[in-house]
């Protein structure tokens, strides 16, 4: 039986890299025409990188992305742009592949000295923010994982990103995707415990490449459903996920809870709710002088996310009866991961005053996976689900729902799709009688699948489950900054890393 969301939801070695380092860096004394500019690091070497095709690598410590920096109007080798932006001729340039190394002297000695010296960490950090090449903007919930290997995160609102690898997969290489832009990949030791600053260049898919066609959504979307069995996992799988849940009211971060969950997933053809959940890590932070203003929580978040795969529990805007609620549209067509996709637009019907769903589907042209969902609780029609959505605390208070948002997209593995990121936003207008004035409160969750398991996965012991249909925040847990080890999680946003300082000042008082 069909369900509607709404009812769910309450290296290598040195001596690898001394082999691909160029020989000769005279690359570096090639000229190029720079005009006069005055801006951060980050946009000036972005300027050099237009013109010679050259990424940058660097560490944090070395560079300062946002530091104020000028360069003259003139003509400079590589070189002397890159000493004259940094304002640093004592850094150290090498050109590996298609980037340019930027390390300190001190580093450069350390990757040059040793051929055949192993690593002497277990595990090592990549780390760095993703932008668009063109504006110079960073790309949010981008996909960040390693190639044809089950381990991956994603970037942050603010396309920042990190993940902890084990150092035997130094030579293997991580792939930057994300809708509407040209896949990137990089080798993983250029990158190992150091800052990048990655780019990913956006990809318009031209006229000439779209076949001319009558486009039917409805016969996408069937496609779509019929091809669901082969296109994802029939078995059981296992999913390390990170899990992070908040509370914003009045545009301040008060409370936070984050986990780290191993998810036992029946196959995709199984239509059973059988998820079962196992607690590894969980912390939360709040703010406890203002637990007043805590006035509702989110009501079985975990639940809600693995709810949301949409290929596994099937809403009314993808079932069989589906035209009688929706109108469908083709909109357009872009790239995901290197792969065509449709964009299916659908909204419900004028004549239906039930609170639905709006928004769009990305479905690859070739296999008709359903690779990526955004999508909203009709405006229109929201106030009727606020019992729904919150977990009301308090009597005394009016909360009027105002957004409703969805996001989930599916990441390939050996030719299979898994869901690979989920996130919820709710946002309410929050009146407590006999004021004047209303208050906005923001609830939300999100699910990253960081480590995708096939092999000798079985059901997860009753007494090692948590309990996924309650409110998952009620548990106190002290902060610790060494807390996640070798865990893969999402980096908090600049927004919200300033809101966990400010309270852990305050509670440190």
């Amino acid at each position: 039986m069909y369900k509607t969301i709404l009812t769910t939801i309450c290296l290598f070695t040195n001596l690898l890299l001394s082999t691909i380092v160029k020989a000769d860096n005279g690359e570096l004394d090639r000229k190029i025409k720079l005009p006069r500019k005055k801006e951060n690091i980050y946009k000036l070497l972005k300027d050099v990188s237009d013109k010679t095709g050259f990424l940058f690598i660097y560490d944090s410590e070395v560079i300062d992305n946002n530091k104020p920096a000028s360069i003259s109007k003139g003509e400079y080798t590589i070189r002397e742009a890159i000493y004259t932006i940094t304002g640093n001729k004592n850094i150290r340039l090498s050109i590996i592949e298609n980037y340019i190394l930027i390390s300190s002297p001190r580093e450069e000695k350390q990757e040059t000295s040793s051929e055949s010296a192993p690593p002497k960490e277990e595990i090592f950090t990549v780390h760095g923010q993703l932008y668009d090449k063109l504006s110079g903007t960073p790309i949010p919930y981008a996909a960040v994982g390693i190639t044809d290997h089950p381990i991956g995160t994603i970037t942050n609102q603010d396309g920042e990103f990190k993940l902890v690898l084990p150092d035997s997969l130094l030579s293997s290489s991580i792939r930057f995707s994300h809708v509407g832009y040209q896949s990137g990949n990089v080798k993983t030791f250029l990158l190992a415990d150091k800052y990048m600053a990655f780019s990913l260049e956006p990809k318009i898919v031209p006229l000439q490449e779209v076949v001319v066609r009558a486009i039917t959504p409805k016969d996408i979307l069937a496609e779509m459903l019929e091809k669901r069995e082969q296109n994802y996992a029939a078995a059981p799988v296992y999913s390390t996920a990170f899990y992070r849940e908040g509370v914003r009211v009045r545009n301040k971060d008060i409370d936070l809870t984050e986990a780290v969950l191993k998810i036992y997933k029946t196959g995709y053809n199984d239509n059973s709710d059988n998820y079962q959940v196992k607690l590894l890590k969980k912390r939360q932070i709040n703010d406890r002088r203002h637990e007043e203003l805590i006035i509702a929580k989110m009501r079985s978040g975990i639940y809600s996310c693995l709810q949301l795969d949409i290929v596994k529990t099937i809403p009314d805007f993808l079932a069989n009866n589906k035209d009688q609620l929706y109108d469908y549209t083709y909109t357009n067509m872009t790239v995901i991961d290197g792969r065509k996709v449709y964009i299916i637009s659908f909204e419900q019907k004028p004549n239906i005053k039930e609170a639905l769903f709006k928004g769009d589907l990305y479905i690859d042209t070739e296999n008709h996976a359903l690779l990526q969902a955004e999508f909203e609780v009709h405006p229109d029609y929201i106030k009727k689900v606020a019992g729904a959505l919150i977990e009301k605390k308090s009597k005394s208070l009016d909360l009027t729902p105002k957004q409703a948002r969805y996001l989930l997209t599916y990441k390939e593995l050996d030719g299979v799709y898994y869901i690979n990121h989920i996130r919820i936003d709710l946002n309410f207008r929050v009146k407590e009688k006999r004021r004047l004035f209303s208050s906005s409160l923001d609830v939300w969750c999100e699910m990253v699948n960081c480590m995708t398991e096939v092999e000798n996965v079985l059901p997860i012991p009753k007494e090692d489950r948590v309990a996924v249909n309650k409110i998952f925040s009620d548990a106190r847990f002290e902060y610790d900054k060494d807390f996640w080890g070798s865990f893969n999680i999402i980096v908090q946003e600049d927004k919200l890393r300033e809101s966990v300082l400010q309270i852990l000042e305050k509670q440190s008082r």
